[in-house]
Formats: structure tokens, C-alpha cells, sequence
């Protein structure tokens, strides 16, 4: 759907309806769907479209610092309890990218992998704790977890591959 007006509206309006009520405010980031920008200030504004949505159920919106792209990993990180959350979406971010881009390169690939497992691990044991929903929210978070178990699997089979090149086995 893509980040359209319309698709940011589908997916507030589940979320409304999963929750079975209104929050008070809700936070995003600056998505042109969310926000225009301001030419004298460049800085961004709410859409008008947007806000009267937000209007209709009585919604403050509130989003993140354009100057400040780390807050969603922090907020994300302290969403699932991590503390102290900047530290956490610090790590991951240098995790992700470092090893991402050892992976890419073939270097320290049996380290890179098991860096990317432990992360993936973490985030499946703690962002997907199906054995506390009941329903579809069970079973959407049970389809993600075994997601995340087949991603771990795949950076061991990389890891494996890499070592057995080395030795020249494989």
C-alpha cells in the first residue's frame, strides 16, 4: 500500500480497532503522508488531511525530532522494557550495519552472523512473546517469531558456508 494518506488512515484505524479505543496521542515520525514541510522554518507540520482525521477521534498527534532520527530506535527499545533504550538502539544500529556490511564483504563472517543471530534472538524472545496472547495477536507474533527463528537458521547456514571456504571443504 505503500506510506499513502490512505494507508497510514487503514493501518490508524486498525490499531483503533485492535485496541478497542482511542489514546490520547499518538507519535510518528515525518512521513509525507503525516506531514508537509514548512518552507520558511523547514521544519514540518501536520497535514491538513491528516489532522482533520486525527480531529475526527478527538487524537493529539505528536512526532519525532527531524533533527533526532534516533528516536524511533529508542522509542522502540524502551516500548519492549530495554533500558537504557538509547544504549540499546545504539547497539543494535552498530550491530545491524557493522554486520551487515561484514556479511557483505566476506569478512569475519562466522562473527558477523553470530552477532546478527544474538541481536535477532533478543528482539524475537522479547518484541514476540506469543505465550501471552491469545487469538490473531498470538497468532501474528507466533508467525514472526518462527520468522526470526528461520532468519537465525539462514546466518548459521552463512556462518557454516564461510568456514568451510576457508578450509576449503566447501
Amino acid at each position: 500500500m505503500g506510506e499513502t494518506l490512505e494507508a497510514l488512515v487503514k493501518g490508524l484505524q486498525g490499531s483503533l480497532w485492535e485496541l478497542g479505543g482511542v489514546p490520547q496521542v499518538v507519535r510518528s515520525d515525518n512521513l509525507s503522508a503525516a506531514t508537509h514541510e514548512l518552507k520558511n522554518s523547514r521544519g514540518r507540520a501536520l497535514s491538513e488531511r491528516y489532522g482533520a482525521v486525527l480531529d475526527h477521534y478527538d487524537i493529539r498527534a505528536t512526532t519525532t525530532n527531524v533533527n533526532a532520527p534516533h528516536e524511533n530506535g529508542v522509542a522502540e527499545q524502551a516500548h519492549f522494557g530495554l533500558q537504557p533504550a538509547a544504549v540499546w538502539a545504539v547497539l543494535a544500529i552498530a550491530v545491524e550495519l557493522i554486520a551487515s556490511l561484514c556479511l557483505i564483504a566476506g569478512r569475519w563472517v562466522w562473527l558477523a552472523a553470530g552477532a546478527l543471530g544474538v541481536l535477532t534472538l533478543v528482539a524475537m524472545v522479547v518484541a514476540n512473546d506469543f505465550w501471552h496472547l491469545q487469538g490473531q495477536a498470538r497468532f501474528m507474533a507466533l508467525n514472526a517469531f518462527f520468522e526470526h527463528l528461520g532468519l537465525i537458521a539462514g546466518l548459521a547456514c552463512a556462518a557454516r558456508i564461510a568456514l568451510l571456504k576457508r578450509q576449503g571443504t566447501g
